[in-house]
């Protein structure tokens, strides 16, 4: 939890700084959804900062709101907050998992629009 913190710091410090400055601004890419074989949808609005450095997703699920950075990934695009929430997209797929209490849930989704 303490990582999930601290890259929302980073976040908003990056958002911050391109405030003040004007040659570096968050960019809004594209807004997608998804949806699962149970009819539950994930939304995710995927940002960039205009100079490349930070890509970054806020995803909203049964009402909660994720913020996740993006990190290496062999294949696919993969946002995570260290060890608690990962969201992996390939292709029109996205897989959701989510650890609680050691339990991982893991959920597969589809997209339906972009």
């Amino acid at each position: 939890m303490k990582k999930f913190k601290y890259v929302c710091v980073l976040v908003l410090i990056a958002m911050f700084m391109s405030a003040c400055n004007d040659k570096l601004s968050v960019r809004k890419e594209v807004s997608l959804e998804f949806m699962d074989n149970a009819k539950d949808i994930i939304k995710l609005e995927i940002y960039s900062l205009s100079d490349g450095s930070l890509n970054f997703i806020k995803a909203y699920y049964q009402g909660q709101e994720f913020t996740l950075p993006q990190v290496v990934s062999a294949d696919g695009a993969r946002y995570s907050a260290g060890k608690d929430i990962t969201i992996w997209l390939i292709g029109d797929r996205l897989n959701f998992e989510q650890k609680v209490d050691g339990n991982t849930k893991e959920i597969n989704f589809f997209l339906i629009t972009n």
